[in-house]
């Protein structure tokens, strides 16, 4: 029962990401804050779709596992680049963080540094075990999460446009709650599909964000086709 609905929610989160990276994608003007949001929705719809795989007992479940720790690494950097964007800042060390996740990427995919073994139990659960080299390949990119939120948070009390503070708002508490997915993986929790339900829950809150409060000034049309191709997905989803 409980993989059945982490199924769902996983789906659910791969069609949000899925839709919204076509969204911005396509979106014109094609500016450099776009691109990089872009990468951001594009590795968390691989993440998604790894982690429906994961859990759905029909392939084995440590290469998935693998790639969608990877795919977690590369959203960590994909969202440090889009805040560095979005406040025209360029840190002197930025580049090493940028090969720091292409070579943290490929470990973690190619090597057991990060995941040693993965696998649903006969309770229907997944058990997994990390390496503890993790902390020197893995958790780095975490901290950017945290790095990029204060930014934001930091940005967010400094401005007084309200409309800018709901977007920044969404955003922020999207990364809050993948912050707060990422860090049940390392408790007794682990075993439940905590990060994959904040991962589905942060994914409505950044749709939520480009429809209603217009996230990177996305038009009209576009924001009203994505909001019935959300809709028809998600129903669809529950119904089967």
């Amino acid at each position: 029962m409980s993989s059945n609905i982490t199924i769902i929610v996983a789906s659910i989160a791969s069609i949000l990401y899925g839709v919204l990276f076509i969204v911005v994608i396509y979106s014109k003007p094609r500016t450099q804050l776009r691109i990089a949001f872009s990468v951001y929705l594009l590795s968390m719809f691989v993440w998604s779709v790894s982690a429906i795989l994961v859990v759905s007992n029909l392939v084995a479940a440590l290469p998935w596992f693998r790639l969608m720790s990877a795919a977690g690494i590369a959203s960590a950097i994909s969202i440090f680049y889009f805040v560095e964007t979005l406040f025209s800042r360029r840190l002197r060390w930025s580049p090493l963080i940028y090969w720091y996740g292409i070579v943290a990427f490929l470990l973690t995919v190619f090597t057991n540094l990060v995941a040693k073994t993965a696998y649903i139990n006969e309770s229907g659960e997944l058990y997994y075990e990390l390496n503890p080299m993790i902390v020197f390949i893995a958790v780095p990119g975490y901290l950017l999460l945290v790095i990029s939120l204060w930014q934001l948070v930091k940005s967010y009390l400094q401005i007084a446009n309200a409309a800018q503070k709901n977007r920044y708002r969404y955003f922020m508490l999207a990364i809050s709650l993948i912050i707060f997915g990422t860090l049940m993986n390392f408790t007794e929790y682990g075993k439940y599909p905590l990060d994959i339900l904040s991962n589905g829950i942060s994914a409505i809150m950044i749709a939520y964000a480009i429809l209603r409060h217009q996230l990177l000034d996305i038009r009209l049309v576009i924001r009203i086709g994505l909001l019935y191709t959300l809709t028809t997905a998600i129903l669809g989803i529950f119904y089967y």
